[in-house]
């Protein structure tokens, strides 16, 4: 029970660090190019108005971008 338990909080994490990346990364791009802002809870949650990802496919890629982040700053602590 304690590691389903685990488990899902390292992806709850996951989906949430995934997700901040997205959000801040769009956020910049909308800053500089005029473009339309979406909420923070549409980066975390599924929704309508990414319409190219099915409502699984937005927390998978929450969960790979958020292990890429943590992979690279690993890897630049150890280069240090």
């Amino acid at each position: 029970m304690g590691e389903i338990l685990a488990e899902t909080l390292v992806f709850v994490f996951l989906n949430y660090l995934g997700g901040t990346i997205r959000w801040f990364i769009a956020l910049l791009w909308s800053l500089l190019f005029n473009t339309k802002k979406h909420p923070y809870k549409d980066y975390i949650q599924s929704s309508d108005v990414f319409e190219s990802f099915d409502d699984n496919g937005t927390g998978c890629l929450n969960i790979i971008i958020g292990i890429v982040f943590i992979i690279v700053v690993i890897m630049i602590i150890k280069a240090l």
